[in-house]
């Protein structure tokens, strides 16, 4: 994996939405300085973008294998959505990931931020991101 990422960073591969690319433009607008997969020590994971001026890392989790929120497992409708992906995981390799994501990536990625006292931010739509620029100073 991480030849992979460094081969990627060499060539500007990595694969973008359209929503993430507009996150980058409006973040590039208020910041100037603004890496993209950005990596460190501290969190083990590429993080969508990195803003060393206020030393803040911001996952853009605008796909729907997020689950435009992070999972509960003591939440009724998560609970439900949960078993929803599961049935249709059962023949797919897609939701298999999306569940992974939701369920296990993502939280595992909210603790480390937590436990290494990182600023992480995560923006679920191009509206968190616009509210994230207006309240940073």
């Amino acid at each position: 994996m991480e030849k992979q990422y460094n081969t990627k960073k060499a060539h500007n591969s990595f694969n973008y939405s359209k929503e993430e690319l507009i996150a980058y433009e409006l973040l590039i607008e208020k910041f100037s300085v603004v890496k993209r997969q950005y990596k460190c020590k501290r969190y083990p994971f590429k993080c969508d973008f990195y803003i060393p001026s206020i030393d803040t890392s911001i996952e853009y989790n605008g796909i729907w294998t997020h689950g435009n929120h992070p999972y509960n497992s003591h939440n009724a409708e998560d609970i439900k959505r949960l078993e929803e992906m599961q049935v249709k995981a059962e023949n797919s390799e897609y939701y298999r990931s999306a569940i992974n994501t939701w369920t296990i990536t993502d939280p595992l990625k909210r603790n480390i931020a937590k436990t290494n006292n990182l600023k992480y931010v995560e923006c679920w739509n191009l509206t968190d991101i616009q509210d994230f620029i207006y309240h940073s100073k």
